[in-house]
């Protein structure tokens, strides 16, 4: 750690290098079709998607364990290291493991998923067993809370349970965590000592998200408690429980907390409420990050500019923003428009739209498409065709590519990688709020404009019709979240600072990967 003096400020940057993996697979055909949950800030492939992952150092020993950074969840849960799938690929639930699960279901109200689970990559698909070669659990490390002398147990089990059969099993507690230097005091935590997950999960989502929480009066043992972005405020680490994401699809990204980088962007940063869609189950306030999204079409190049050629849907729906998820998921309907026009062919064996996209047949010459347009209210982001294409299969010169969308199960949307790394997104868990601008492809590492957040986002402004991004009268539809807004400039900037360091001023952390082949993972905090 480095410190430098500010006039009257310490200021201290913190680089934290994170290796790349990668584990190049085919796609499976049908249930192993999977989206990858939770994403973190270091590159790793798994049956061809693509996945991010942050470092921690846990407890007073500082044990080693890849977690992967979910908007999707609020809670941090670390495999244990007695996990019995770490050491037998035929392990099976225990008779005591059956009725917990069963127990959890019927007890537990159920927040609709948008599709499947969100641990499909990961974790096995059959019936509660662990896959074919087992777990390797040394690969993203693993946490054993007796040989750490600060750790603490609530002495209350913790329990996640997903549609295809995976789960995580364990206990709560709390410990002192460590992000890339920035060490977090008594942070709430899980530790699963049973889990067919192969890696271990951060969710930094809204609280009302939180495992320990399910709203209605037959829940009053129900609580809340302060994740990671709320213990950030606690620590004075930052203002505001907001954080910004940028990724991309080239060589380096970064979720910057309690601050906005506005050369990360272009155009105007448009700010739309947070919608509650679980009202009617009971919760006042959202627990999850969605907004709406008012359309969809496709795009083309013409020798005049872009060309609006085909509306692909105008119906508005509910959008989970979720960097745990890699693919794109949207109701059935979209997902087959969108494939007739981008000349694509169902396989049921495979389960995905297919089309060749060998180099010497050029599959750009199939569809006169650029881009796929997702439209809100006052903005649009714009989504190359390519980066919701996945090579699946190639002989010799031939190749063919996956369409990156799979349906969602319902009407609404799950937007994720394949979106998100076209987007620049300012997440506000406390006035339920997100802002969203269009990525600045040609941002150059070094180069920055970071302005602190201590109350509204900067620069932002409200949505084209803020208030009535969703119809207030039809009571099947949800609610927007209850918040003010206002758009004034606040905090300190910071500009061309380092290629490798960044220094921030104020109260605000920055991470940052750079995926090269050395991922350096950065955060930066005022002390």
């Amino acid at each position: 750690m480095r410190f430098l003096k500010n006039n009257n400020m310490n200021i201290a940057f913190i680089l934290l290098f994170i290796s790349r993996a990668s584990c190049e697979e085919q796609i499976l055909p049908d249930e192993s079709l999977a989206i990858v949950p939770r994403i973190d800030f270091n590159v790793y492939r798994e049956n061809a998607q693509t996945f991010y992952l942050v470092n921690l150092k846990i407890g007073s020993n500082k044990q080693s364990v890849d977690v992967l950074v979910d908007t999707g969840s609020s809670d941090l849960w670390v495999m244990g290291s007695n996990n019995p799938y770490c050491s037998s690929s035929s392990f099976s639930l225990s008779k005591e493991m059956i009725p917990k699960l069963q127990n959890f279901t019927n007890t537990h109200l159920k927040i609709p998923e948008h599709g499947d689970s969100k641990l499909r990559t990961f974790l096995q698909k059959d019936s509660f067993q662990s896959s074919e070669n087992g777990i390797n659990c040394s690969e993203f490390g693993t946490f054993n809370n007796k040989n750490s002398k600060t750790f603490r147990s609530n002495q209350t089990e913790f329990l996640i349970q997903y549609a295809d059969y995976t789960f995580s099993y364990g206990e709560w507690g709390h410990d002192d965590v460590t992000i890339g230097g920035v060490k977090i005091n008594d942070l709430s935590f899980a530790v699963a000592n049973q889990t067919n997950s192969s890696i271990s999960v951060l969710g930094i989502g809204l609280e009302g998200l939180e495992t320990t929480y399910t709203a209605g009066k037959n829940y009053p043992n129900s609580y809340t408690y302060a994740n990671l972005p709320s213990k950030l405020v606690q620590n004075k680490l930052i203002s505001k429980k907001i954080y910004s994401i940028y990724l991309t699809g080239s060589s380096n990204g970064s979720i910057l907390f309690g601050a906005v980088d506005h050369k990360k962007y272009i155009g105007t940063l448009t700010t739309l409420p947070v919608i509650n869609t679980l009202e009617s189950e009971g919760y006042s306030k959202p627990v999850k990050l969605e907004i709406i999204l008012t359309g969809i079409t496709l795009t083309s190049n013409t020798s005049v500019g872009e060309e609006t050629v085909e509306n692909i849907t105008s119906t508005a729906s509910p959008a989970l923003l979720d960097t745990g998820t890699t693919l794109t998921y949207v109701p059935v309907a979209v997902m087959e428009k969108l494939a007739t026009a981008l000349n694509a062919s169902f396989l049921p064996s495979f389960g995905y739209y297919v089309l060749d996209c060998s180099e010497d047949t050029n599959y750009k010459k199939t569809t006169q498409y650029t881009t796929v347009d997702f439209k809100f209210s006052g903005v649009t982001i714009k989504v190359p065709i390519t980066d919701l294409l996945i090579e699946v299969l190639s002989f010799g010169s031939t190749a063919y590519c996956a369409v990156g969308t799979l349906p969602s199960g319902d009407n609404n949307y799950i937007l994720g990688d394949s979106f998100l790394k076209s987007a620049y997104v300012v997440y506000d868990l406390e006035e339920f709020q997100i802002s969203l601008a269009q990525f600045n492809k040609n941002f150059q590492p070094g180069i920055e404009n970071i302005e602190t957040i201590e109350s509204s986002v900067p620069l932002a402004t409200l949505a084209t019709d803020y208030s009535n991004t969703w119809s207030k009268t039809d009571n099947s539809k949800p609610a927007l979240a209850k918040t003010t807004a206002t758009s004034t400039k606040s905090g300190s900037q910071l500009k061309d600072s380092s290629a490798n360091t960044i220094t921030i001023l104020n109260n605000k952390i920055e991470v940052g990967i750079f995926f090269t082949m050395g991922l350096v993972l950065i955060i930066i905090v005022t002390l």
